[in-house]
């Protein structure tokens, strides 16, 4: 249903070009005496083949997208779908299905986040990362470290200092040895982390930890008081540069894709009339 609707929105795209010199070569075909035009198939066909990529080897590739007359089952699977399309799209006009407010809203959304993400495909095409810029992130770069923990919820801060003090001197207090055996059953190890994965007012303490060592202070979660204790912990050496080039590569394109998006927010009069109170910020970034 959704490529029916990115069709759809491309068809309308395409009939917003002026067509003043129309002839046969700008025609794929003629449904009911509505023209496709041969732009959408031949868009339509290379979108197709890139969204194969993973499926086939770089040779079929190529041919798929640029000589599609030597794949003729493929293209007329595609012509096919197109065809369809169209109808399916003429019976849901002649249906004043376009008509429906939902529908509506759907559809200029769509048209929207297709305007949207050519646009952002555009800025990043121009974005130029010299070899200098690339260099420099990677010396910044550090080895990535990822730690596994032992992990006690425990419902109040004061229960939470003394199973720490147990679990730190288990022979020495008999109240504390009972809070210990009282959260038994209240423990569970975690998955590997990154170190930005733990809360800031623990990072510097965690990087020093030995195995087997426990954070000194309990942090807030939503379902009590957590006691960390590491139990393992692996760094992975960065790659050599010429591996880490083409990732560092795409992170400097984001970093200046979202300094660009932040501009224009900051830049943009926007005034939210509802809900009331909601606020956004002016700070973008790819990843939230």
């Amino acid at each position: 249903m959704q490529n029916l609707i990115w069709i759809f929105i491309v068809t309308s795209l395409c009939c917003q070009m002026s067509f003043a010199q129309d002839n046969a070569s700008e025609r794929f075909a003629t449904v009911n005496d509505k023209v496709i035009p041969y732009a959408l198939f031949a868009f339509l066909v290379g979108t197709r083949a890139q969204e194969d990529q993973q499926m086939h080897d770089p040779q079929t590739q190529q041919q798929t997208l640029h000589r599609p007359q030597e794949q003729p089952h493929y293209v007329s699977k595609i012509a096919k779908d197109l065809i369809v399309t169209e109808l399916l799209a003429q019976e849901a006009i002649h249906q004043h299905i376009d008509e429906r407010p939902e529908v509506i809203t759907e559809l200029a959304m769509a048209r929207k986040t297709l305007l949207a993400q050519l646009f952002v495909q555009d800025i990043m095409h121009n974005i130029e990362v010299d070899e200098s810029a690339l260099l420099k992130a990677y010396q910044q770069q550090e080895a990535m470290t990822l730690y596994r923990f032992k992990i006690w919820t425990v419902p109040n801060k004061e229960d939470s200092r003394l199973l720490i003090t147990h679990l730190n001197r288990p022979d020495t207090n008999k109240d504390d040895a009972n809070i210990a055996n009282a959260y038994k059953d209240h423990v569970k190890e975690s998955a590997w982390v990154l170190i930005d994965d733990i809360a800031p007012s623990l990072r510097e303490e965690v990087k020093k930890l030995p195995l087997g060592g426990l954070v000194t202070e309990a942090i807030q979660a939503s379902e009590g008081w957590q006691v960390m204790q590491l139990i393992d912990k692996n760094t992975i050496e960065k790659q050599p540069y010429e591996q880490a080039r083409e990732i560092l590569h795409s992170e400097l394109v984001k970093e200046a894709l979202d300094q660009e998006i932040t501009r224009l927010l900051k830049k943009a009069s926007i005034q939210i009339h509802q809900p009331e109170g909601l606020v956004i910020d002016r700070q973008w970034s790819v990843n939230e």
